[in-house]
């Protein structure tokens, strides 16, 4: 990649004379620019917020660890911003693949499930009166805690998760799989189906709001990487730098640019008769796009019959098989 972009700098958007910079360096930038967004974070409203966000769900002793994770896969959320036009178009692309509205919150989620009208009240009254006259316990201990939450409309969000326990089980947050005895279903035959409605009305508020935590708090996270990406490209620009995940993600850029890449990849083609690729099974997904550039034309125009073992051959080595090599050059 070194030798692409020194080769076609112009096209690439880099300095001619560009120098690489020691990992020392790269670890020393990345520690000022992670320090620049913490402090950053005290003015910020938005960055304040991202980073209560992220450490209300992380032990502090632990909130080190996870910036380094997130600047080893910075060239990615670097990519993906780009591609939406910036961090909120990023932030929405987010809710969007979880399918929920951006206004959508965890408490929101909760507060609609535990309003009147959003459940089937009279029926769940009902079954109550069927599980307090059972005989056992089990059904007698729902009716009591059908009862807390039907009662108290004030209380309802809090106890939402107290609530799930009735339907849910606690270990893997799966539909329990009995809900009441046959001597409650005496009582009220459409106990069971009264149940089972609710059990699938709470399991789909439970979703939800995994959901909603879920991208609220990939969203905080990827605020905070985007800001400690832009300190720490301004640093690597005003020393004229480039680090390895610059080399690899420019010289991407450069093959698949629309304008360019045929050009480049014309005057790569002629000197090119052998790609071979080493530690296969480290080759990360950026790196296997360039390597399918680079091969694009190396058997174009070749027939089902020809002999391709002659002339340009790609050869990989790694613990993976020939076929998934195959299958992603």
């Amino acid at each position: 990649c070194q030798s692409v972009l020194a080769r076609f700098p112009l096209e690439a958007g880099v300095a001619p004379h560009f120098d690489i910079m020691a990992d020392r360096d790269a670890a020393e930038l990345l520690e000022a620019a992670r320090n620049e967004m913490l402090a950053r974070a005290q003015t910020d409203p938005e960055l304040a917020a991202a980073l209560a966000e992220v450490t209300a769900r992380i032990h502090e002793l632990s909130f080190p660890d996870l910036i380094t994770d997130l600047t080893f896969v910075r060239g990615r959320i670097a990519e993906l911003r780009q591609r939406h036009g910036g961090i909120e178009g990023l932030i929405d692309a987010t809710y969007a693949a979880l399918e929920i509205d951006r206004a959508t919150t965890p408490d929101s989620v909760v507060a609609q499930a535990c309003a009147d009208g959003a459940f089937d009240e009279l029926a769940l009254r009902r079954a109550v009166g069927a599980l307090a006259q059972a005989t056992g316990k089990t059904d007698q201990r729902t009716a009591e805690r059908l009862v807390r939450w039907l009662e108290d409309p004030a209380a309802r969000i809090d106890n939402f998760d107290p609530y799930l326990d009735i339907f849910l089980t606690k270990t893997d947050a799966a539909p329990r799989k009995q809900l009441c005895t046959k001597s409650a279903i005496l009582a009220e035959p459409r106990l069971p189906e009264i149940l089972a409605a609710e059990q699938a009305r709470v399991m789909a508020v439970y979703e939800r709001r995994n959901k909603a935590i879920v991208a609220l708090a990939t969203s905080a996270l990827l605020r905070l990487a985007s800001a400690i990406i832009d300190i720490y490209a301004r640093g690597k620009a005003a020393r004229g730098l480039l680090d390895y995940d610059d080399l690899i993600l420019l010289t991407r850029s450069l093959i698949e640019r629309p304008g360019v890449a045929a050009w480049v990849l014309f005057k790569l083609d002629g000197g090119l008769d052998h790609i071979l690729i080493d530690e296969a099974q480290d080759t990360n997904p950026d790196q296997w796009r360039i390597v399918a550039g680079l091969a694009a034309e190396f058997f174009a125009g070749l027939g089902p019959g020809e002999d391709q073992g002659q002339g340009r051959t790609i050869f990989a080595v790694g613990e993976i098989g020939r076929a998934s090599c195959r299958e992603r050059v």
